[in-house]
């Protein structure tokens, strides 16, 4: 795939893209391509290892500038998903610095999404289904965009996960977001 979306074959190893196939998130958003953009293998933060998974899914022709993604965005006809894993990292741990390695990076993940969505675009949590871990959610619209971040944790086996979704303002985000959780939460094994 060529273009603004610049993206790569499907990844022959796992991390976050490995917990659900392009072809159940383009049946997630009622699209007919989806293309991964980013798979990232993040640093150690705070102790624990992440990867990052970004994919682009569009229904119709492939959106290659600017302007024509701005276009399928506000019609509905383009999505971002972008899905994020952390787990504690190898290493010696005291069960003391596993739990603060979890709980600064919950933290992050929520009081960033928090900040964003609800202080800053005045959205509004909600609750996404939990499916056997601890579960909170936000979302927000600004301007044709409908953002939206679901965060699954479990503190007994110090992992989380979370999906963002970003889609035009008109577009059913907790739909694809059900749909989207309901095969990567437990993929992750929470």
């Amino acid at each position: 795939m060529s273009g603004a979306l610049a993206a790569f074959s499907a990844p022959a190893f796992g991390g976050a893209c490995g917990l659900i196939s392009t072809t159940a998130v383009t049946k997630a958003f009622h699209m007919s391509h989806a293309a991964y953009r980013t798979l990232l293998y993040m640093p150690p933060k705070y102790g624990g290892e992440e990867s990052l998974c970004d994919l682009s899914v569009w229904s119709g022709s492939e959106p290659t500038t600017e302007k024509r993604i701005a276009g399928k965005l506000a019609r509905g006809k383009l999505a971002s998903l972008v899905i994020t894993t952390w787990m504690l990292g190898t290493g010696l741990y005291t069960p003391e610095g596993a739990k603060d390695s979890f709980t600064k990076t919950l933290a992050m993940f929520t009081d960033g999404a928090q900040a964003s969505l609800v202080t800053t675009l005045h959205g509004k949590s909600f609750a996404p289904p939990a499916l056997g871990a601890e579960a909170v959610g936000y979302r927000a619209k600004k301007g044709p965009r409908h953002v939206l971040v679901g965060i699954w944790s479990k503190p007994t086996i110090y992992r989380l996960l979370t999906v963002s979704i970003t889609e035009g303002k008109t577009s059913p985000l907790l739909g694809p977001l059900k749909t989207i959780a309901a095969t990567a939460v437990p993929a992750f094994g929470l």
